[in-house]
């Protein structure tokens, strides 16, 4: 595999921040947090990023581990960085193209909203309904596994009635505490359409 391990990292570090010091190394098929809940944060958003895997397009990681081992800091943390054996499917990475969908009616359920938003493309995961200003607002969170997906959602499904009630589509913000960026800038996107073109490449040599 072409990917590579990387520890020790701040909770600061983001997608961003690690494509633009790896994207020198050689080109990016995809960057992967996984992710752990933490126990202070009813959010199941709000996580502790200690390492990623990066995926490149060619196999560079040998030269990526040798230029950044323990050799290049963020945020005064040296990064760890090794070969990854590990073995993901590529098509079920998160990219980061979560909508966040506001003022749901009481009598929408969980299966009718899945069955509204799969008609616009594969869902990453089942959808999460949760309550803002005292309970009083319903909302949902829900992620696709690519922008052109949700795109679409979004532009079709934002401003709507549903259950004679005016719902709002936006993508969600990264960070609920913060609120200062929302998913779906331009990293998240060229990561996406690299991660597509790659996975469609994988499939094309297996015919």
């Amino acid at each position: 595999m072409n990917t590579v391990y990387v520890g020790n990292l701040d909770p600061k570090v983001n997608r961003a921040l690690l494509y633009e010091l790896f994207v020198q190394v050689g080109p990016i098929s995809y960057i992967k947090f996984p992710k752990e809940k933490t126990n202070d944060d009813d959010s199941s958003e709000h996580m502790n990023m200690k390492y990623a895997f990066i995926k490149f397009v060619n196999d560079d990681v040998d030269y990526a581990c040798k230029i950044y081992d323990s050799k290049v800091s963020l945020y005064g943390k040296p990064l760890k960085v090794r070969r990854s054996n590990k073995q993901t499917e590529v098509s079920d990475f998160d990219v980061g193209a979560k909508l966040f969908v506001k003022n749901l009616d009481e009598s929408i359920s969980l299966s009718q909203l899945i069955n509204i938003f799969n008609k616009f493309g594969k869902l990453l995961k089942k959808p999460e309904i949760f309550y803002l200003q005292s309970g009083t607002l319903r909302c949902a969170y829900v992620w696709f596994t690519t922008f052109k997906n949700s795109d679409e959602a979004l532009h079709q499904l934002n401003g709507t009635t549903l259950a004679n009630r005016e719902i709002y589509v936006d993508y969600a913000y990264k960070d609920d505490k913060q609120r200062t960026a929302k998913h779906g800038d331009d990293v998240e996107r060229l990561l996406d359409a690299e991660r597509s073109k790659n996975f469609t490449l994988l499939n094309q040599k297996d015919l």
